[in-house]
């Protein structure tokens, strides 16, 4: 697994339907700082929490498919 885009981090986000408040709290953040400054690309989201995210919201199957039909 890499790094996520920005535009991973939110598509994965909205594809969830939350918030970056949910989000931010479903991978134990307290703020939704953070998330926000993950979606700008200000901050690289560290592998283990993107993958935290997708294991508990269902994502990791539809993200590998991307990434293999892509390559």
């Amino acid at each position: 697994m890499e790094h996520p885009t920005p535009e991973q981090v939110k598509a994965a986000r909205l594809g969830a339907g939350h918030t970056q408040q949910t989000a931010a709290e479903t991978v134990h953040r307290a703020s939704s700082a953070r998330w926000r400054e993950w979606e700008s690309g200000r901050v690289r989201m560290d592998k283990a929490v993107w993958e935290l995210y997708l294991i508990k919201t269902n994502q990791v199957a539809t993200i590998l498919k991307a990434r293999l039909s892509h390559k």
